[in-house]
Order: structure tokens, then sequence, then C-alpha cells
């Protein structure tokens, strides 16, 4: 049985790994093609040693060609997402969405394979939505807790890399921090806090956090906090869970960190807790012992597994745990969570 994969949106840093992380996967693709803006149309990239060209995406004629692909895995705007994603799952396609646009979709299945792969695995659903990276990371370690303990509560504060907005947020830093460190001592705070500087980020980023991410109002929850929120309790299947997010950026190139205090309906204790965690599958957890020994986003970086570290009780009425995890947004949050949806669905 052949399998045809078409990336759409190949060459954001979402696709690039995408098609890194397809390559290291179960998934033998017979076809593989690679579609993106006219732009970037008739570049090549590297796949399995071979070298593929990029094509520039005609909506029209794809969607009518008589040999489409099994797979499809939407890694470009809202936009591109919202006119075609339906209409490809329509036709029998199975299509993982990498936007928000259907997450919240009731009839749209919002996956984290070691947590739900259940929804699809009946093979009836097609157009399948990957959740937001930093749910994906909390949840990681949350979810096997919440199966242990009976998850009721949870407090996030997330420590978002600059590559969350792709290779623009990395340039935006690089350049503002070569110029701060190349300024004299009296003019880097002037470099620093000079806002013209800031395109990609409404503040500068260098040296710096901006603890808002996304669109919002005073007094009001942002968007990407509440993607922490709704799609936490779409996933655990908790509509009733409460959730408190506030989501900021940090000047971390890659791999996001998600700070979580969580209160549970039975006693849970770090022993016991930890026991939990170590037999999860994509969490590695460590107890360290010292600052020299604990994890850090540079750990996280380029890895599949969410790292889990600085677990322990936090005291108040009702049992609560506070931990640590981190995670690589462009592989467990994005692209690698997206393939493993993929292996699931060939494994039906």
């Amino acid at each position: 049985m052949t399998l045809k994969v078409d990336i759409v949106g190949a060459t954001g840093a979402v696709g690039l790994e995408l098609l890194r992380c397809l390559e290291q996967s179960s998934l033998t693709p017979d076809r593989l093609r690679l579609y993106a803006s006219a732009k970037s149309a008739g570049a090549s990239l590297d796949y399995a040693g071979r070298s593929l060209a990029v094509l520039a995406l005609d909506e029209a004629s794809w969607l009518e060609e008589d040999n489409p692909a099994d797979i499809v895995f939407l890694a470009a705007s809202e936009a591109l997402s919202r006119r075609l994603g339906r209409r490809l799952a329509a036709r029998g396609q199975i299509v993982i969405d990498n936007s928000s646009v259907f997450r919240m979709e009731d009839d749209v299945p919002l996956v984290v394979p070691e947590i739900n792969a259940a929804l699809i695995k009946s093979g009836e659903a097609r157009l399948i939505a990957n959740p937001n990276c930093s749910t994906i990371v909390a949840l990681m370690a949350l979810a096997p807790l919440h199966e242990a303990f009976g998850l009721r509560s949870f407090v996030a504060s997330t420590y978002q890399a600059v590559s969350g907005v792709g290779q623009s947020g990395i340039a935006e830093l690089k350049a503002q921090s070569q110029a701060a460190l190349a300024a004299t001592s009296s003019e880097a705070a002037e470099v620093v806090a000079e806002d013209s500087a800031a395109q990609v980020f409404a503040r500068p980023m260098a040296f710096n956090l901006i603890p808002w991410i996304g669109e919002g109002m005073a007094g009001k929850d942002t968007s990407e906090e509440l993607k922490m929120q709704r799609e936490a309790r779409k996933i655990l299947a908790l509509p009733d869970l409460e959730v408190f997010c506030t989501a900021v950026r940090v000047p971390v190139f890659r791999a996001h960190a998600v700070s979580i205090v969580a209160v549970f309906q039975n006693q849970a204790k770090v022993a016991a807790a930890a026991q939990v965690l170590e037999g999860t599958s994509g969490v590695r957890f460590q107890c360290p012992g010292t600052a020299a020994e604990v994890w850090t986003p540079r750990d996280a970086a380029a890895k599949d597994e969410v790292l889990v570290t600085r677990l322990r009780e936090v005291a108040g009425a009702e049992p609560r745990l506070g931990l640590f995890a981190i995670g690589d947004q462009l592989r467990k949050g994005a692209a690698l969570n997206a393939v493993q949806i993929a292996e699931t669905f060939q494994g039906i």
C-alpha cells in the first residue's frame, strides 16, 4: 500500500521541522511533495538523501487533482487552513493542521497522541488539529499526573522562546543583542530600551522579557493565555477545569518552558508523582540537587521529549505539586506531534 504525503508551508520553521521529523519517523512516503508560496517555489530541500523541489501551491488545481495525497500537513497561514482544511478532509484526505483555526471546533479532535490518541483510532476523523506548543509542553507533564491523582486546577506561567514566531524573532533578538553588546556601558541601557528597534515584538527583546503574548485587552487574558485554558480543558476532557495562565516571551532562541502549580483531588506526594513521570512515554524526569544540574531550554532544544524538573510539594489545604516543564516548541510542540498523529493513523 503506497503512502502519499503533502507538506504545505514546507519552507517555514514548522515546515522544515516537519520534514526532519518525517524522515526520522516510521512513515515512509512513496510520494512526498513540498509546497510553499510563490516566493519560495523553486528552492530545494533535502530529505532522506535526496533533494526535493519546493512547488508553488496552486489551490484550484491541487483541490481537483486525480491522485491526491493520503496525508496533508498544513503548516502555513490560518487563512489557508480555513480555506482548505475542511475541503481536503471532505474528500477523504487526512489533514493535520498546525494553525489555531480548528482547535476549538467540536467536531475536530485536538490531539496529543500520548494523551488522547483514542479520538482518532476509530479512523472516522479526517481533520485533526495540532494543539498550541505551550499547551502540549504543559499537558505532557500534567496528563499522567491527572490520571494518577485527579487534576482539579492549575496555574501556569510560560517562558516562550523567540523562535515561536519564526525566523524573524530569532533575527530580531540577535540584532538587538549585538547592538547592545557593541555599545559602551553607558549607551547599552539606551540601546536595549529603544522601543523603535522592536519590529517583530512589541517591546525590545534583548536582555528583557515581555509578559504579554497574543491579542488582548487591559484586565483580560491574552489569546495565548486563553489557548492554554481552553485547549487543556478539551484535551483532558475536563470542561470545568480551572486554569490560569500568564504567557511571557523571553530572550531564548529555542524551547518553551512552563512553570506549573497544580491542585489535585487525591494525595499527591513527590515520590509517587516522580514514579508516574518516570514511566511516561515522551517525558524525561529529573530531581536535581543543584543549579548546575537542573535542565534548561538549552537541554530541550532539538529534543523530542518534554523535560520535567523541579518537582515539589506546595503547601495548601488541597494536594498540590509544583513543577517545571521544558519542550522544543518546533518539535514536540508542533512538527513532531503532527507526525505522531500521522503515525497513529498508520497504526489503525
